[in-house]
């Protein structure tokens, strides 16, 4: 006797049925993924590398303010040509102000420099000098020394040594306190002095002609009397 064919029942045919759309639901997802699914933890450490990131795909406004700092620069090979504020500087071409350069082409103002090019013309630079020795007898005189931390592209003019008490003139129109010189002048204001009888300043050839070099000047005093004698201050000079 041959047996009749059953057909399934609703119960299995529903249950295939759910089965079927989930297979198919998974595999869909599997094969593409609805937009904005895909988030900070689904991505595994280390997943996203530099060769899946496009060149010229981050931006800077894609950067957070303070996201590079400096050691992660590489600064091999970094050349600044203009800074207007460098506190250390290996190499400058142009620098309005740098606490220390060790190469400057030209600067408008520094404390430090190894090694500097001229002062730019009508700009002043200023330090202090001061002169001690023990004469021996009247007449005796002794020196000093003034570097100028840029040297002048051409030599000063003139050299004026302003004693304690004598008043300014056109070219030294400044004061121990605030030192000053007109275009092209070294000018030296004493604030103390002990002992001294004349003063004169060398352009460092061993001539007292009130003169100075374009790197510096040797100021002289010479003693009143025999004894401890000495003179200080600051000085000012401004290039041609």
């Amino acid at each position: 006797m041959r047996k009749r064919f059953r057909p399934p029942s609703p119960a299995l045919v529903i249950a295939l049925l759910a089965l079927f759309v989930a297979l198919g639901g998974t595999g869909y997802a599997a094969l593409k993924l609805p937009r904005n699914s895909v988030g900070t933890p689904q991505l595994r450490n280390g997943a996203v590398t530099g060769v899946k990131i496009k060149d010229a795909s981050i931006a800077t406004a894609k950067l957070k303010t303070g996201a590079v700092t400096a050691p992660k620069i590489n600064t091999k090979g970094l050349t600044v040509a203009t800074a207007m504020h460098a506190t250390t500087a290996v190499t400058a071409l142009s620098a309005a102000s740098a606490t220390s350069a060790t190469s400057a082409t030209s600067a408008t103002s520094a404390q430090t420099a190894s090694s500097a090019g001229a002062l730019a013309s009508g700009k002043t630079e200023t330090g202090v000098y001061s002169v001690e020795f023990v004469a021996a007898h009247a007449g005796d005189d002794g020196s000093g020394a003034i570097t100028f931390p840029f040297p002048l592209a051409a030599p000063p003019a003139a050299a004026e040594w302003l004693g304690k008490g004598t008043a300014p003139d056109a070219h030294c129109p400044g004061s121990a306190a605030s030192p000053q010189a007109a275009a092209g002048y070294l000018c030296i204001y004493e604030s103390a002095a002990a002992n001294v009888k004349s003063r004169c300043v060398d352009d460092t050839t061993g001539a007292c002609a009130d003169a100075a070099s374009a790197y510096g000047a040797v100021p002289h005093a010479a003693a009143t009397a025999s004894g401890p004698t000495s003179s200080a201050g600051t000085w000012a000079v401004t290039a041609p």
